[in-house]
């Protein structure tokens, strides 16, 4: 896995469940949504997160609960 997926699961696990906006915010990277976007539903694809949708907004969460990244 290449380091910007592996920053993103990263922030997605520690925030729980989070969209691409909210990873954004919490980077602190100058990266445009889009990116995290692209890099959220790689992450779904490969099975890592799963995918809500509320309205026009994705939020990911851990395929597993409880699951680690890192640690």
């Amino acid at each position: 896995m290449d380091a910007k997926l592996s920053l993103t699961l990263e922030l997605t696990l520690r925030l729980g469940e989070a969209d691409a906006r909210a990873i954004s915010e919490v980077s602190g990277e100058n990266t445009v949504i889009t990116a995290w976007n692209n890099r959220l539903v790689a992450l779904t694809r490969m099975g890592l997160l799963t995918e809500r949708k509320v309205g026009k907004t994705k939020f990911y969460s851990p395929a597993v609960k409880g699951m680690s990244y890192g640690k």
